[in-house]
């Protein structure tokens, strides 16, 4: 198992029921997108969806620039090691 720390910010906890952060525990080969595909099945599909197509994504404080067609081919090239902190930041606005 490979156990991660994810952070979730600003309106993305909306999703979470308001947990800021969490440990999860992936088989391994761990990549960032079984962990995405474990937000879909502990949350909802629809957050996952929002992860991909609106979020900004750090791991270990760095941009993730990956596959954005669909949650399930969002993060398969980008493996995780035990320890590792992934970060769902929503997109900022302003007014």
């Amino acid at each position: 198992m490979v156990a991660v720390a994810v952070e979730y910010f600003g309106p993305a906890k909306t999703h979470t029921s308001g947990t800021a952060h969490e440990k999860v525990e992936l088989a391994e080969p761990a990549t960032l997108n079984t962990l995405i595909q474990h937000v879909g099945r502990s949350y909802s599909p629809e957050f996952a969806q929002y992860i991909v197509s609106s979020c900004g994504v750090v791991l270990n404080e760095d941009y993730v620039e990956t596959e954005r067609t669909s949650p399930e081919s969002f993060g398969t090239d980008i493996a995780l090691q035990p320890g590792d902190v992934v970060g769902i930041i929503p997109p900022v606005s302003s007014g």
